[in-house]
């Protein structure tokens, strides 16, 4: 498939976004922050969580009272807000980020700024508005939530002290003058790229866990309101000739559900995913995304620890990926802050390769033996049987769908077909290539992933072998790096290669003296 163009070649002068030249202001003092952060500070998330769900059950059961409950709650969370402003400072030196917060019990944290591996500065469309934004400084190891969060400052102060943390590293080690280097666009997604990937990945579920939710928070209620839906329909032959007809019901129902899914991921992903660009600067990858509200995310080059190119049969049919680029930094549930949604395949390789700063072996890849195929297809062999016998022991307790044998026998055929087809599937993706370069491993059965890491960000390795492993001459590899989510592993490979692998491994962080901690490798076998 054509590359579409997203990818702007290395010193193309004719596109570059506009610089962050950092303001004079100091941070050297304890400041606050801004005053709307006592109401747009506030997560959406924990909003819904401690707000919406128990008002809804408020409502249910309070009555009359429900008014004066959600005055008096409002108040006294107005005024916790308040005191928590009061007493939170913040301040950068220059070598050191502190935080001091806390109303009853006071928390000090501190971030030397050499151990900070990327700021992103969050910009909801409520903050938007009211011209806020959010700073996230994260380091190595944060894997649940930010080593440091200020919601909420001017976007002024937040620009200048995302520049001023960055700036920082650069002029301790004498890298960069105090004026930084104008950014030159690495990657630029037009609003169709954006678009075709929001109809072809997870959005498509949004819609589907908003009614499972809503379907659950009504209750018994959906009943008598898809009955009204019925009779108000029954003035029309048609409709109830066709509700009469459970199929004809039946494709109708999932054809209006699959096109207001698709109309719904489709809006989702613009919003979230518009105007997608990565630039570069001093070094740093700078990535923005976000139409309404927008995230900036800055990302040190050199603190990239792998890339993983990833497709699901439909983007492999369409000749695009995701490409996922883990940083030593983490991100919410140790996922990754820096995903390209949706860019060409070929263009994916070579945008992880200019990440990288080396060679992606995707073609070189070392095939797996068959008996990792043979290994799948009795996994899946067993699930197979084990929802067999599950769906005879319904069928027998309900009586229905039909006659137990029937609907063992129905269940097997389908499950032993996907067992099949699965188990040949997922061998096929299974591959791993060594360099003096880089590390990579290929898997999955219908998200295909191509994992690589630079050799020298190898921070450990581990080889696995289970007792079914070693009875086929198999073994499980593990390159570890630094960050939750990074990590390249080699599954089911044959395990004369995996310990060839491991062995080359250890060496290399043996001869780098830019590995730290050292490297260590683990042998497991169960």
């Amino acid at each position: 498939m054509p590359s579409d163009g997203h990818r702007v070649p290395p010193g193309d002068g004719s596109r570059t976004a506009p610089t962050d030249v950092p303001t004079e202001v100091s941070f050297s003092s304890p400041r606050a922050l801004h005053p709307a952060s006592i109401v747009v500070g506030v997560p959406v998330g924990q909003i819904v969580q401690s707000v919406l769900v128990p008002g809804a059950a408020l409502i249910a059961v309070a009555g009359r009272a429900t008014p004066l409950v959600f005055g008096l709650v409002g108040i006294v969370g107005l005024v916790v807000r308040i005191a928590q402003w009061r007493r939170f400072r913040f301040s950068f030196d220059g070598a050191v980020v502190r935080i001091d917060h806390g109303v009853l019990a006071r928390r000090h944290r501190s971030i030397d700024v050499g151990r900070i591996q990327q700021v992103e500065l969050d910009q909801p469309a409520i903050q938007r508005l009211c011209r806020v934004a959010s700073v996230r400084i994260e380091t190595a190891g944060s894997s649940r939530e930010p080593d440091i969060e200020l919601r909420v400052l001017g976007v002024a102060d937040a620009r200048a002290l995302r520049s001023a943390v960055r700036a920082s590293p650069r002029r301790a080690g004498g890298t960069a003058s105090q004026e930084q280097a104008p950014a030159s666009a690495l990657l630029v997604l037009p609003i169709g790229v954006v678009a075709r990937s929001a109809v072809t990945g997870a959005q498509l579920l949004v819609l589907p866990t908003v009614l499972a939710g809503a379907l659950q928070f009504v209750g018994d209620r959906t009943d008598e309101a898809f009955s009204a839906l019925v009779r108000a329909l029954t003035d029309e032959g048609l409709v109830v000739r066709a509700l009469e007809h459970r199929v004809l019901a039946f494709v109708a129902t999932a054809a209006v559900l699959l096109a207001v899914s698709v109309v719904t991921a489709l809006v989702v992903g613009i919003v979230r995913e518009g105007g997608f660009r990565i630039d570069v600067a001093d070094g740093d990858l700078r990535i923005r995304r976000g139409l309404l509200g927008t995230r900036e995310s800055t990302v040190p080059r050199s603190r990239v620890q792998s890339v993983h190119v990833q497709a699901n049969p439909l983007r492999r049919a369409l000749g695009i990926a995701t490409v996922r680029v883990s940083s030593a930094g983490g991100g919410e549930q140790g996922q990754s802050r820096v995903t390209i949604p949706a860019i060409g395949h070929r263009d994916a390789l070579a945008l992880a390769e200019t990440m990288l700063d080396a060679p992606v072996p995707e073609t070189d890849l070392v095939a797996h033996p068959r008996a990792a195929r043979a290994r799948v297809l009795v996994r899946a062999l067993l699930v197979a049987a084990s929802a067999t016998g599950l769906g005879a022991v319904l069928a027998t307790i309900t009586g229905w769908p039909g006659p137990p044998a029937r609907v063992a026998a129905s269940i097997a055929v389908i499950t032993g077909v996907t067992a099949v087809a699965f188990a040949f599937a997922d061998h096929a993706a299974l591959g791993h290539a060594h360099t003096n370069q880089v590390v990579a491993a290929r898997h999955g059965a219908v998200l295909r992933t191509l994992s690589v890491a630079p050799v020298l960000k190898v921070q450990a390795c581990t080889t696995r072998a289970t007792w079914f492993q070693q009875r086929r001459g198999l073994a499980t590899c593990t390159a570890h790096v630094a960050g939750p989510g990074g990590d390249v592993r080699i599954r089911d490979g044959d395990a004369r290669a995996v310990a060839a692998v491991h062995a080359a491994l250890r060496a290399h962080a043996a001869r780098s003296p830019d590995v730290t901690p050292p490297a260590e490798s683990s042998s497991a076998h169960r």
